[in-house]
């Protein structure tokens, strides 16, 4: 049985899993300005044993219908004991099983964070998913981008007749070079948006509105797709909200945007905090930066990035 990534990775201290968190929950709230009230949504994601997630949108959100899925036995009774609020309800078993029996009343927010590559079983969550969440849910996905060891061992003719019978429509491959170890976070993140977009756009209830695709690297390089199934009178509002602040985060002619790891000391984030919010962009802050080896490209990106990064501190007791 697969071991659990929550006993190899500490997730509340991953720099870039905590953007990342903090993008999503970002999205969440310039949603809100738009009319979207999440005291009403059910919250679907995979808790682990320290529920980070689930703390981040009670708090900040107010969402307080959870439910935290856990298929690893070997977990179950640390997930009770740790377990923060009393509402949160759990599901012992695969996410398929939990999706089959669900009827949603509420519209969604459901991050299915997975640790491990994309599969064909992935695919169907998401379209299973996809179908039952009712109009006005938020949809994200995450998956290990990099190429399974399985699929590694296999010729390259063989990998891609294996990609063609798995993922189907999915496939979006035209020769074996797409699917070789560099190029397969590529084809991942392709695979796993077109399965997303086009189980939110065939429903004629609502209106797919694309928020998130992303790519972020702690250790392993993972991938992050994400949209809302929309009523039509709140879907302009909500594409024009996104676009306004976060259009970045959807594909552009470069592709997905890569989230930035920032290694930074103290005083090179003072300095680059006062770079990147001056209302005129004054030259000695740019100029202490280049000197200290910081292009303009990672000053852009951190710019976009600022209010998100988060701060560690260390201390001894």
């Amino acid at each position: 049985m697969k071991i659990s990534s929550a006993y190899k990775v500490q997730y509340d201290i991953r720099p870039s899993k905590q953007t990342e968190r903090r993008v999503l929950l970002d999205i969440l709230r310039a949603a809100a300005d738009v009319g979207f009230d999440w005291r009403r949504y059910k919250y679907v994601g995979f808790g682990g044993y320290k529920f980070y997630d689930f703390e981040m949108l009670f708090r900040h959100l107010g969402i307080r219908d959870m439910t935290s899925i856990e298929l690893d036995k070997s977990l179950f009774a640390r997930c009770r004991f740790n377990k923060p609020f009393s509402f949160i309800e759990f599901h012992e078993g695969l996410l398929g099983d939990y999706l089959e029996e669900a009827t949603f009343r509420k519209p969604l927010v459901a991050w299915l964070d997975y640790d491990c590559h994309i599969s064909d079983s992935v695919i169907e969550d998401v379209r299973v998913i996809s179908a039952k969440a009712p109009v006005g849910s938020f949809i994200f996905i995450t998956v290990d981008a990099r190429i399974s060891e399985g699929m590694r061992q296999l010729a390259p003719s063989r990998r891609l007749a294996r990609v063609k019978d798995e993922y189907g429509e999915f496939a979006l491959v035209t020769n074996s070079d797409d699917l070789s170890p560099n190029n397969f976070p590529l084809f991942a993140e392709r695979a796993l948006w077109a399965a997303l977009q086009e189980s939110l756009t065939m429903r004629t209830d609502g209106v797919f509105v694309p928020l998130v695709r992303t790519f972020y690297k702690d250790t392993a390089l993972m991938v992050t797709v994400g949209g809302c199934l929309c009523d039509t009178i709140r879907a302009p509002s909500l594409d024009r909200r996104i676009g306004r602040e976060f259009d970045f985060l959807r594909p552009n002619s470069t592709g997905p945007y890569s989230i930035p790891a920032f290694n930074l000391t103290t005083r090179e984030r003072q300095l680059l905090d006062v770079a990147v919010t001056q209302k005129k962009q004054l030259a000695e802050p740019r100029k202490s930066l280049s000197k200290l080896g910081f292009s303009r490209k990672e000053i852009a990106d951190y710019k976009r990035m600022v209010r998100f990064v988060p701060k560690y501190f260390e201390s001894y007791i």
